[in-house]
Formats: structure tokens, C-alpha cells, sequence
């Protein structure tokens, strides 16, 4: 009787652990899915769009890090240069905003 009370318990442990290994492959599986499934030009419309919110609501600090996204995404795009340089004028921060007005221009 002892033996089989030390077996069934080990398999208990066997199931958690097994368990436990699925619940995280499955968590990295999703996590992949939602991170990864976006394509740049997805990722560039949701930037803006949340640069353009927070802007517009004066969030300024959400929305630097919205415009500073936008720009490693798309470095062409005049909008964030804009809008980064007003924020930073605003705040009085002329010559962090010099450079990004300049460049917008």
C-alpha cells in the first residue's frame, strides 16, 4: 500500500508539471500570435493613431512615446517630428524641439 500512495503521488507531480508546461507553451503560442501577427504598416497606423489621441487629449508624455515608435518605423514621416517638436517647445525644452522642427520642415 505504501508504494502505490509514493507512486501516486509522483504522478500527481508528472501531471502538474506537464500541466504547467502547457499552460506556458500555450501563453508563448498566444503571446506570439498577438505581438507578432501585426504587419509595419499595422504597427504605423496604431502608433499614429495613438500619438494623434494623446496629442490632441495633451497627454504629452503618452503621446511622445507613440511618435518616437512612429519614427523608428517610419523615419520619413514628417508627423512625429512635428508634433514631438511642438511638445517639446511647449515644455520649454528649445533645444531637444530645434532639431525635430527643423527636420519636420
Amino acid at each position: 500500500m505504501e508504494s502505490f500512495d509514493r507512486r501516486s503521488s509522483g504522478d500527481a507531480k508528472i501531471i502538474s508539471d506537464r500541466s504547467r508546461i502547457l499552460r506556458r507553451l500555450v501563453s508563448v503560442v498566444i503571446m506570439s500570435a498577438l505581438l507578432g501577427g501585426c504587419s509595419p504598416e499595422a504597427r504605423k497606423a496604431r502608433s499614429t493613431a495613438r500619438g494623434e489621441e494623446y496629442f490632441k487629449a495633451g497627454d504629452y508624455e503618452k503621446a511622445k512615446i507613440e511618435y518616437m515608435k512612429l519614427l523608428l518605423l517610419d523615419p520619413r514621416n514628417d508627423l512625429p517630428f512635428r508634433r514631438l517638436g511642438f511638445i517639446w517647445e511647449q515644455e520649454g525644452a528649445l533645444l531637444r524641439a530645434a532639431p525635430f522642427l527643423l527636420k519636420a520642415r
